[in-house]
């Protein structure tokens, strides 16, 4: 075999059985379940944080905005 002859020895393909496609499949939905089962948890735990950060967040928005009004009617 030269560089300019293909290699015909490794040319094998394996394209798997049926059941291998089908228990591969499962086992992808099965993880991907769980995780979006630990995403949800992770998102539930976090919650009134990101709630409670954005409540803040506005009330500072607000109370600059009223300043800014009122201070700016002279």
């Amino acid at each position: 075999m030269t560089w300019l002859e293909p290699d015909t020895k490794n040319t094998k393909k394996e394209d798997g059985s049926m059941a291998k496609k089908f228990f591969t499949a499962c086992l992808l939905i099965l993880l991907g379940l769980v995780a979006l089962a630990w995403a949800v948890e992770i998102a539930i735990a976090l919650a009134p944080w990101i709630i409670g950060a954005a409540v803040i967040c506005g009330g500072i928005y607000w109370l600059i905005r009223a300043h800014n009004a009122r201070r700016g009617r002279w």
